[in-house]
C-alpha cells in the first residue's frame, strides 16, 4: 500500500526500495543499503543523493563512514509544500510570458502557430474546455456551428455530449450538422429531444469516418472511429469561412 502512495507521488521505484529500507532498519551505511537493497554500490549513491536533496533522507556525517538515516516523516509534507510554491511561482511566471507573448503576437500575427493536436488522452476535456471559445467566437457570425459528424462521437464521448447538451450549449447558438443513418445516432435521436440539435442525414452511401465542425474562425476535426482517437484544431478566418459556405449550401441541397 505504502509503495502504490509513493509511486503516485512521482517517487521512482529505486527510491521508494532505498527510502522504505532506510525507514525500516534506521541508520545505515551506503554500502549497507546496497547490500539490503541488492543495488550496486554506483546507484545507491546516486539515489541517496537524490533523497538527501529532496530532505527526505538525512546524510549524518559525524561517523567515518557516512552513515544514512530517514529524515522525520513532516519532512515528506515539507518537501511537496516547497513543491507547490515552486509551482505557484512557475505558474506566476508563466502569466506573465502569456501577456508578453499577446502583445507580441498582436504587432506580428503569424507568429503563433493557428493548429492545434490533441491525443486521445486529453480529448474529451480539451472538448469541454475549449468549446465555450468555440461558441464565443461564433457569435460573432450567424451563430450556426455546421458540420458533419460520424455518429461514433455520440457513442465514444458521452460524456461531452451530456455537458454540450445540458450546459454548453447556450444562447442562440443551433447546431445544423450532417450524419449518417447510423444506429447510434437514430438511438440519441429517439431519447433526446434538443430543440438547438438539427440533423440532416446524408443518404448516399458515404460512411464517414471523421467528423468537421466549423464556429466561426475555428475549424475542429476528429477522428473518433478508431483507437487512437485525435483532434485537430484549426483557427483560421479563410479556410472557416470556405468550410461555412459549403456546409451551408449542403444543408439547404439536403432534404
Amino acid at each position: 500500500m505504502i509503495q502504490d502512495f509513493l509511486e503516485r507521488l512521482d517517487f521512482s521505484p529505486k527510491e521508494i526500495l532505498v527510502y522504505l529500507t532506510l525507514v525500516q532498519k534506521g541508520r545505515l551505511t551506503a554500502n549497507q543499503l546496497a547490500t539490503a537493497t541488492k543495488l550496486n554500490r554506483t546507484t545507491t549513491y546516486g539515489v541517496l543523493s537524490g533523497l538527501v536533496a529532496k530532505g527526505l533522507v538525512i546524510e549524518d556525517l559525524g561517523s567515518p563512514t557516512s552513515v544514512y538515516l530517514p529524515a522525520s516523516t513532516v519532512s515528506l509534507i515539507e518537501y511537496f509544500e516547497k513543491k507547490e510554491r515552486d509551482v505557484r511561482k512557475q505558474k506566476e511566471l508563466a502569466t506573465r510570458a502569456v501577456s508578453e507573448i499577446n502583445r507580441l503576437a498582436s504587432k506580428h500575427p503569424f507568429l503563433l502557430a493557428k493548429i492545434s493536436f490533441v491525443d486521445e488522452s486529453n480529448m474529451e476535456s480539451h472538448l469541454i474546455k475549449h468549446t465555450p471559445l468555440w461558441c464565443s467566437n461564433l457569435l460573432a457570425y450567424d451563430s450556426v456551428w455546421r458540420g458533419f459528424q460520424d455518429s461514433r462521437l455520440l457513442q465514444n464521448f458521452p460524456e461531452y455530449f451530456d455537458w454540450l447538451y445540458s450546459k454548453g450549449l447556450s444562447g442562440p447558438i443551433v447546431q445544423e450538422l450532417i450524419t449518417e443513418d447510423n444506429p447510434a445516432e437514430l438511438e440519441f435521436e429517439q431519447h433526446n429531444h434538443i430543440d438547438k440539435r438539427k440533423i440532416k442525414i446524408w443518404q448516399h452511401g458515404y460512411d464517414f469516418t471523421y467528423s468537421t465542425w466549423v464556429m466561426g474562425d475555428y475549424v475542429i476535426m476528429i477522428q473518433g472511429k478508431d483507437h487512437p482517437f485525435y483532434l485537430i484544431e484549426i483557427k483560421d478566418p479563410a479556410l472557416a469561412k470556405n468550410l461555412r459556405d459549403l456546409f451551408s449550401g449542403i444543408w439547404k441541397f439536403l432534404q
